[in-house]
């Protein structure tokens, strides 16, 4: 049994709003459940197979791959979820080295954001929204700003060959 999950069973048994806990619900626990993987960050079946596809297939001509790639994405997965330094790797993954190499040569080729993008799009079918986002949301910080009030008088007044307010006067602008 997984520490996560022994730990999740060890919670009370009510939740404070009346439901059961999470992890009592028998799917939370078969999803909780990874008695064969030796590390929480490896990866299932079913997750594999979804990323099998977007990794790069072995070359046709050369020598063939030391390591499995299987393991090669697990060891890349166990240092950036864990944060430790490649060279902290544990020996049941392939040498730190070669994990991080794979690791620079994905991510140059994109395929972090490929698969950014293919789950993205498959958990929004999944909940029943269209794969794309039919809308958008712009940051005020990202949005060029309307040109203020004494911009417009300053920009009249040099095309004009008219003065702008007076300051010292604390004259009112007036636009035309």
């Amino acid at each position: 049994m997984s520490r996560a999950l022994e730990e999740c069973l060890t919670l009370t048994r009510e939740a404070p709003c009346g439901r059961p806990p999470i992890c009592d619900r028998p799917a939370a626990r078969a999803e909780l459940a990874r008695e064969s993987l030796p590390y929480a960050t490896c990866l299932s079946e079913a997750e594999w197979a979804v990323v099998e596809p977007l990794l790069p297939a072995p070359a046709a001509i050369g020598r063939p791959r030391r390591w499995p790639m299987r393991s090669l994405f697990d060891g890349i997965q166990y240092v950036l979820r864990a944060g430790c330094a490649w060279r902290h790797l544990p020996l049941e993954f392939p040498p730190w080295g070669t994990v991080h190499r794979w690791f620079l040569r994905l991510s140059q080729a994109g395929v972090f954001e490929r698969l950014a993008h293919a789950l993205t799009m498959a958990d929004r079918e999944r909940a029943g929204r269209a794969a794309s986002p039919s809308g958008a949301i712009l940051d005020a910080q990202a949005a060029r700003p309307a040109r203020s009030r004494s911009a417009i008088v300053r920009a009249w007044a040099r095309r004009s060959n008219t003065p702008a307010c007076d300051r010292r006067k604390n004259q009112r602008c007036t636009v035309p």
